[in-house]
């Protein structure tokens, strides 16, 4: 039986195919992680990702492995860092990936009644926590 591994990174997606039985492996193949998503000047702070892009990227590893190997017997998929990517009831992508790049919670607190510190600042008072920047929390808050 063979086992894919892939490694959906911020900048590579990776596949690597071990054979389950004699161990080994068996072939590794690296793909550009090309999902970033162009935000316009001034946003330097954003970094967002396509994730049907991403998944496109892991759907053409996994089936150039079913092409080779009809006996793959189970699949581990791990991620790049803590991100947000707000999905509908049935699982589909509702939003773009927040990457643990982002920046926005550096960003000045805006809106009547807000406090003159950044979101982290802000989020790290209410909590009593240290949150950093990229942490889905403080991109979310």
């Amino acid at each position: 039986m063979k086992a894919v591994g892939i490694d959906i990174g911020t900048t590579t997606i990776c596949g690597v195919l071990m054979d389950g039985d004699r161990g080994g492996l068996l072939d590794a193949r690296t793909l550009p992680n090309d999902a970033a998503i162009e935000t316009g000047e001034g946003k330097g702070w954003e970094h967002l990702q396509d994730p049907e892009r991403i998944l496109e990227k892991c759907r053409r590893i996994l089936g150039e492995y079913r092409e080779l190997y009809q006996d793959i017997g189970s699949v581990g998929v791990t991620g790049q860092m803590h991100g947000i990517l707000y999905v509908d009831r049935e699982g589909k992508a509702v939003s773009p990936l927040y990457t643990w790049q982002d920046r926005r919670g550096d960003l000045p607190c805006r809106g009547p009644g807000l406090p003159e510190k950044t979101y982290v600042e802000d989020l790290n008072e209410k909590t009593g926590y240290r949150t950093a920047s990229g942490f889905g929390l403080a991109t979310h808050y």
